[in-house]
């Protein structure tokens, strides 16, 4: 549970003032990674992590950094696949980090390197060439993401708290999303509980460039219309089944499990072991 944030201004505010925002951001966001704490701060630009150490804790390695291309990128969530990416990189990350992959895949695949993942992540990648944001949110948006736009600046964070600090004025409430909230329990699509901070979709990535903003859904949920027999199917969802539980059991810190007694959980437990 790693806590990603930053900022991003279209004009100069001054160092002092985006530091103080940025290192604002990390105390209020200081519960969600205790293993590890990063800001970087550059011309109308912050972008910082708190990092919780699943696999390679000894390293230390929380925003990364392509100098040659300057880009920067930090990521909330977990890689399961990323032995497999790794292996198909023409420039191997040093790092052990299952977020070591992020930017040399982007840097190989662009934007279509996010289809190659498979887990539960956030991600921000700032590009200094040409002073844009881009975020993606796992296909099923198990990881939270959220930012806040407008003519003067970009905001992104795990959460809307992190946001709500380092703004210059307070938030209306948005009524709809609380009575929603409060009937069903949820809050569909985009909107949150302040007007003007919204939510990054699962299996979308949101562009911020030159004041503008793009949207695009980068995967989206198909029905299988292929006809199998009950047989296949029971071996093929075995299989798959197997695969992704030893793919999610990977860590290099004590792990446990929960078990309610049912059925799901009984049968995750006993797979991993």
């Amino acid at each position: 549970m790693c806590g990603i944030f930053g900022i991003m201004y279209f004009d100069d505010i001054g160092y002092d003032l985006l530091n103080e925002k940025i290192k604002r951001m990390s105390t209020v966001s200081k519960h969600r990674g205790l293993d590890q704490s990063e800001v970087y701060v550059a011309n109308r630009v912050a972008i910082g992590m708190n990092r919780l150490s699943i696999i390679a804790p000894e390293e230390s390695f929380a925003i990364q950094k392509h100098l040659s291309s300057r880009r920067y990128a930090v990521i909330n969530g977990e890689i399961t696949n990323y032995r497999h990416v790794k292996s198909i990189l023409k420039n191997k990350p040093e790092h052990k980090c299952d977020s070591a992959v992020i930017l040399p895949s982007y840097e190989e695949f662009g934007e279509r390197f996010v289809e190659m993942l498979a887990g539960m992540f956030a991600i921000a990648i700032y590009d200094e060439e040409s002073h844009s944001f881009q975020l993606w949110r796992d296909p099923l948006g198990i990881k939270p993401l959220y930012y806040y736009h407008s003519t003067k600046c970009v905001i992104f964070a795990s959460e809307i708290k992190m946001i709500y600090a380092v703004l210059d004025n307070r938030p209306e409430i948005e009524f709809s999303a609380i009575d929603n909230i409060l009937r069903y329990r949820l809050n569909p699509g985009r909107s949150t509980v302040f007007k003007g901070i919204q939510k990054v979709l699962p299996g979308e990535t949101v562009l911020f460039k030159n004041k503008g903003i793009s949207r695009h859904r980068y995967w989206s949920l198909r029905p299988n219309e292929k006809v199998s027999s009950n047989k296949y199917c029971v071996e093929e969802f075995r299989e798959l089944f197997g695969q992704v539980i030893r793919e999610n059991s990977h860590a290099d810190v004590p792990g446990g499990f929960f078990t309610s007694g049912g059925l799901d959980s009984s049968l995750v437990t006993a797979v991993a072991l």
